[in-house]
């Protein structure tokens, strides 16, 4: 995805992204060398990293949109987008609370659950570019200081979180968070 810059969005967007690539590498090594609770782990954390990006969307770019028009159909479709995301994560959450019980997934169940990976991907990638081009719209810049202020998640854990999945090329704007 790569959408560089000092926006926290931006930087839980890439993460996000590489996560779900992560998810899916994991799902493909269950029964070898994984289980599905690796793959639940990182689905959880997927989940909170999603909470902090929509608490910071809701917070500092949702209020920035124009309420009239055009615009304010852009706001709907940011809450439809996300929705779906949300509901794309439940449906995997649930397959997963369904088939963890044996502790192997057979290979329909895998591709299922590959497919809902891929689908969230894509719908959260068509998210985050709804969001930029508001962002670059409104000239909207979200500090990463801002994620230490998200009441939904705990931001010693997502700093450690983005420095683990993130390129050495965003380290440096991390460092005074972590």
């Amino acid at each position: 995805m790569t959408t560089y810059s000092d926006c926290a969005l931006d930087f839980l967007a890439e993460s996000m992204c590489i996560a779900i690539e992560s998810m899916k590498a994991t799902l493909k090594q269950i029964g070898t060398t994984r289980s599905i609770s690796t793959l639940e782990l990182e689905t959880r954390n997927w989940v909170t990293a999603l909470f902090c990006y929509n608490s910071l969307e809701n917070s500092r770019l949702i209020p920035m949109v124009p309420r009239e028009g055009s615009d304010e159909a852009v706001g709907d479709l940011i809450k439809q987008s996300s929705d779906r995301a949300m509901s794309l994560v439940q449906e995997m959450m649930d397959m997963l609370k369904e088939h963890n019980k044996n502790g192997t997934l057979i290979q329909r169940i895998k591709n299922r659950m590959l497919l809902t990976l891929t689908d969230l991907e894509t719908e959260f990638i068509d998210h985050h570019s709804l969001v930029l081009e508001i962002k670059h719209s409104q000239n909207i810049v979200v500090p990463l200081s801002e994620i230490t202020e998200c009441q939904d998640t705990n931001c010693e854990w997502i700093f450690a979180w983005l420095v683990e999945m993130l390129d050495e090329e965003y380290q440096e704007s991390l460092v005074p968070y972590v």
